[in-house]
This record gives C-alpha cells, sequence and structure tokens, in this order.
C-alpha cells in the first residue's frame, strides 16, 4: 500500500466513486453496480424490431440534439447529475432518452394494446424521454380511430365499493365475457393487486369447464379465501358449490340486476373488449391477443402509480419495451456498438 495525497486523488461524481477521467484525460462514465442495475431495468421493457438498444446507441449518434448533448457529456461540459451515459445511450434519470428517428415507433409500442392517455404516460415515464412526449402521446390516442369507436361513456353514478383486502389474492372477483368474437372470456381479478388472469375458451362456459379453468388458475396463485360473481346458473350449481365448499372459498354474490357491483370483475371485461375491438385487425390468434394485452396490462401502472405486477409479485416482470435499455455485458462501459449483437 501506497499512500497518495489528497490532491492527486481524482475527483469522483456523484453517483459513483470511479474516477471522472482517467489518466489520458479521457472522460469515461462508470455507475455503481446498483444504479446499473436500476438503468439496465429501464432500457430493456420497450422493444419492437426496430427499437434495440443498438438501434438507439446508433441513432443517437445520427440525432444531432442527442449526439451534441451525449458529446458534451463525455467531455464534462455539461455536469448534470440528472443525465447519465450508458453503452452510447443517453438517460434522464431512469428514462431512456428516444432519438427523434425512433419516436414513433416508441409510441407505437406504447400503444400497442391501444392504451388511453393517462396509461401510456404512466409507462413512458418509466421507460422512455424525449421533449414534448406528453404532447405526442394526446395526438397519437386522440387520432386513433380504432380507439375512438371504442371509447365508452363515462360513469353516471357511484357504485358500491368493496373494502381493500390485507393480502394479494384474499378476494378475487370473476365473470363471464362473450360470445364476443366467436369467443367466451373468463376474468379474474385479484382484488388488492388487480392482477389479470383470463382464459379464451370456444364453447359456452358450464359449472364443470369453469371449475378446471379456476383449478388451473388457483394451481398458480393458490386458493382465494372469497370468490365474488354474479348469480348465473354455473356459479349457483350444486357441483360448483361444493367445489367452493370444499376447498374452504367464501361465495360472495352481488345484487341481482346489478352487475355494477362486480365493477373490478366488470371494468376488466369491459377493457378487454374494447382492446380486442381495437385490435380485430391484427392478424394473430384470439388467444395471443389476449395474453399481449394481459401482459401489458400487467405492467401499466395503476392510480398509486405501483403495477399490479409489483404489487402482487413484488417486483418488475420484463416486456419488450425493456430491450432499449442497455444491456450490461460485464462492463459499464460496454457498447453495444462493440458487441453487434442486441439484448
Amino acid at each position: 500500500m501506497k499512500h497518495r495525497e489528497s490532491e492527486l486523488i481524482t475527483h469522483v461524481d456523484c453517483l459513483s466513486r470511479a474516477p471522472a477521467k482517467d489518466s489520458s484525460n479521457r472522460f469515461t462514465y462508470f455507475l455503481d453496480d446498483e444504479v446499473n442495475a436500476i438503468q439496465i431495468e429501464t432500457v430493456n421493457t420497450i422493444s419492437t424490431n426496430i427499437v434495440t438498444a443498438i438501434s438507439i446507441a446508433k441513432e443517437t449518434g445520427n440525432d444531432p440534439e442527442l449526439a451534441e448533448l451525449r458529446t458534451k457529456l463525455i467531455n464534462g461540459k455539461i455536469q448534470d447529475p440528472e443525465y447519465t451515459i450508458q453503452s452510447d445511450i443517453v438517460l434522464k434519470g431512469q428514462r431512456v432518452m428516444i432519438p427523434k428517428s425512433l419516436r414513433g415507433e416508441i409510441l407505437k409500442e406504447l400503444h400497442y394494446t391501444h392504451l388511453g392517455i393517462v396509461k401510456m404516460k404512466q409507462m413512458a415515464r418509466r421507460y422512455c424521454y424525449w421533449k414534448g412526449i406528453d404532447a405526442d402521446i394526446e395526438n397519437l390516442v386522440k387520432s386513433c380511430h380504432d380507439c375512438a369507436m371504442v371509447r365508452k361513456d363515462p360513469a353516471q353514478i357511484t357504485t358500491h365499493s368493496w373494502e381493500q383486502p390485507q393480502e394479494n389474492f384474499e378476494r378475487v372477483h370473476m365473470d363471464y365475457a362473450g360470445p364476443f368474437q366467436n369467443h367466451f372470456f373468463v376474468v379474474l381479478i385479484d382484488a388488492k393487486s388487480k392482477w389479470p388472469e383470463i382464459r379464451v375458451i370456444k364453447n359456452a362456459p358450464t359449472s364443470e369447464s369453469t371449475i378446471d379453468l379456476l383449478e388451473d388458475i388457483f394451481s398458480t396463485h393458490g386458493l382465494p379465501q372469497v370468490l365474488v360473481s354474479d348469480n348465473a346458473t354455473i356459479f349457483q350449481s350444486k357441483s360448483f358449490r361444493l367445489f367452493c365448499q370444499s376447498n374452504g372459498i367464501v361465495q360472495k354474490f352481488i345484487a341481482p340486476g346489478h352487475p355494477a357491483t362486480n365493477g373490478l370483475a366488470e371494468r376488466h371485461i369491459q377493457t378487454l373488449k374494447n382492446k380486442l375491438e381495437a385490435m380485430q385487425h391484427v392478424n394473430i390468434p384470439m388467444r395471443k391477443k389476449v395474453q399481449e394485452i394481459v401482459s401489458r396490462y400487467r405492467i401499466t401502472p395503476l392510480e398509486n402509480n405501483k403495477t399490479p405486477a409489483e404489487i402482487y409479485l413484488g417486483r418488475k416482470t420484463r416486456t419488450r419495451l425493456d430491450a432499449i435499455k442497455p444491456v450490461h455485458y460485464g462492463e459499464a462501459t460496454s457498447s453495444p456498438m462493440e458487441h453487434g449483437n442486441s439484448a
């Protein structure tokens, strides 16, 4: 060990203990492992065939404003802790700064399952940024013909509000939708986290088929304490009551003629129908459409700014949106441009 006088020790940036410049007087940026992990998690959630960490790094160099910003950050002419560089990509906080040429693709991905203005903005605030992004989101949604065709009128009355459960999957709300686009859908929602489970079937549901679907769901999540449903024969049958009783599940029924009292399931059914109508021109199987809708809903922030996945699983789940973030190749300074492959 050798003693080094303090004036010979290079300054460190505000986010890490790595030196801001090396002996060759070139500036390099190293992030603490924890900060690096957070940023990697951010860039790796918006992905299309066009938008990846590699394409963002490349187009950042071709974007006059971002290229200039990146150069000034590297040269130390801008020392704003809000901005960092990782794998040739500029980040503002935890959000990836998107070059102008890729913004249209990012907007398409944010709107893929026809999220509304509020949900799109909440999603964007977790992953990406450019000046005027909120206005671009508003213009996109307002100009979307499919969204306009399925937009519903605002609620006119306030309905019964259930008590908030203490635990996830303590109380679940269930309902059937269909026939709709030649399919039936069983929709089950966790009352606390709003985590959705949706199953697609071709034939009209029966008590026996409903029990089979619930057994599949419960094999993953465990048994709920309370199951809320309407008064349909399916849920009133002897076999279904026996199924609930033998599994210690308390059945609760909504007021006859008032489906809004099962509003949690009703809202998700209406949302599902709206999304499917808006995606009717997308040429993929129905089951795939439902998977896309459910996956996107699970990572969309709720009013408390947490996603159903974060509330239910206690973590973020990766989606295609994650591919816009730089991938950690082992060193914080590794560039996707150098490796030639994507996340």
